[in-house]
């Protein structure tokens, strides 16, 4: 039975091209890019492999646009799920199988205009899964085939617009949820809360594939400023005994994606990733 935490968020670029100056010209349709997190916390009946909720994600297409659809399945699932791709309630794929972590793309198919895109997801027996999707994850994108690279902004070399309402502008980031981490070694951290750039926790501790925390954690010396956030945990097992203490640095992607590395007090040195995008303020 497939379980774990999630915090969605949404995230678009859309990138726009513009006429050259002095010249009445029809702009050119915009190149969609598109990614977006979904999620179906509770599988309702949770009585089947087939799960009755289809995360949704509206998109915008150009005219006659050639769109090609990845799925990404969140890192902490615990067994295999397969998913289907669907336009306005219309299959755009077959049910492809996706792996913790792993993406699976579809066909390409021609849309224009306003659309819905929904992702089914049905369970696959094995691992943690014994009959039954409880729940599942993970990032959608939706992106243009082939589409020509933007043209810049005036006097800029050409190349994409830059992430932001401005091409200067500077991101406060900015997240008010739990987060989950995964550790390059399979562990993985929940954090109960985390405020702009602040984690907050109380913070958990889990084995690879485990589902009970191993260890919990207070949250200490926590803060962050422009790209970078740092924190330290300092953990304590069922006795409540200090185990070990980890210190994590950490900078931001322009698509609001956290990562960074960590060091416990043994100098052991593991790279972590969190699954939630912060917001551009």
């Amino acid at each position: 039975m497939l379980r774990y935490r999630f915090a969605p968020f949404v995230m678009a670029i859309l990138v726009v091209g513009f006429g050259a100056a002095g010249v009445a010209l029809a702009p050119p349709s915009a190149a969609l890019d598109l990614d977006q997190y979904i999620e179906v916390p509770q599988c309702d009946p949770p009585t089947s492999q087939d799960c009755k909720q289809i995360p949704q994600v509206p998109f915008t297409a150009g005219d006659k646009d050639k769109l090609q659809v990845t799925f990404t399945a969140n890192a902490n699932h615990c067994s295999d799920i397969e998913v289907r791709i669907l336009v306005d309630n219309y299959p755009q794929s077959d049910w492809l199988r996706v792996g913790p972590g792993q993406s699976v793309t579809s066909p390409t198919f021609i849309q224009s205009g306003d659309h819905v895109l929904g992702v089914a997801a049905r369970g696959v027996t094995g691992g943690c899964n014994t009959g039954v999707l409880n729940a599942w994850g993970g990032t959608v994108h939706i992106t243009s085939v082939g589409a020509p690279p933007p043209p810049a902004f005036p006097g800029q070399a050409s190349g994409p617009v830059p992430v932001g309402p401005t091409p200067n502008h500077v991101c406060q980031w900015k997240l008010n949820e739990a987060v989950d981490i995964d550790l390059d070694n399979g562990m993985r951290v929940e954090l109960d809360q985390w405020h702009d750039l602040t984690a907050m926790g109380p913070a958990h501790l889990y084995a690879p594939g485990a589902t009970v925390e191993s260890d919990r954690g207070d949250v200490i010396g926590a803060g962050g400023q422009g790209n970078n956030v740092s924190f330290t945990i300092v953990w304590f097992d069922k006795k409540g005994q200090h185990v070990e203490t980890n210190d994590f640095t950490g900078s931001f992607e322009d698509l609001g994606a956290l990562g960074g590395t960590t060091t416990n007090n043994a100098g052991v040195t593991n790279q972590w990733q969190a699954h939630e995008h912060w917001t551009c303020g």
